[in-house]
């Protein structure tokens, strides 16, 4: 298909662009739009740091919510 897809309701409206990629797992699904495509390793890099860090701060006994907070700032 090479024509942009909206996909849209009372909250939300997502335009998939032809070259666009679907990602989804249990956890849901998420866009990454072509343009975005060559920020993904470093980002998901990133991403990953910051779990583990809020891995190791949970063992040591805080919460998920006040971890997560400190690790996930954007």
């Amino acid at each position: 298909m090479d024509v942009p897809v909206t996909f849209h309701d009372d909250r939300v409206k997502e335009v998939i662009e032809p070259g666009d990629y679907i990602v989804g797992d249990l956890n849901g699904v998420v866009r990454i739009p072509k343009r975005l495509l060559s920020q993904v390793p470093e980002q998901s890099a990133l991403i990953g740091e910051a779990d583990e860090k809020v891995a190791a701060d949970i063992d040591r006994g805080a919460t998920f919510a006040a971890t997560s907070k400190e690790h996930r700032k954007k």
